[in-house]
């Protein structure tokens, strides 16, 4: 990938996020749905059998948020000065 003018750094993210996308979600929720639709575990544990549902976006949501909120926030970091005087932003 850096041939295409990716960085290290970008490369490994793009190969995590494709070894995420084509392989950890799909079993993922393989797994949930095969166990869902199972009439015993639906019965015996009713409503918190689609708890995972909500659970898994909102948990995602918030990963993307915070690690946002602390890209941002290593901007601020960047504009504060040195002891010394000279910022560097």
């Amino acid at each position: 990938m850096q041939r295409i003018g990716a960085s290290e750094p970008t490369s490994s993210l793009i190969v995590g996020l494709s070894v995420t996308v084509l392989v950890g979600g799909p079993h993922m929720y393989s797994t949930f749905l095969r166990t869902a639709m199972e009439p015993r575990f639906r019965s015996r544990y009713g409503r918190l059998t689609y708890l995972p549902l909500v659970v898994m976006p909102t948990v995602v949501t918030l990963g993307a948020l915070q690690n946002l909120l602390l890209l941002l926030s290593g901007y601020e970091w960047i504009r504060v000065p040195s002891p010394g005087g000279r910022g560097t932003g």
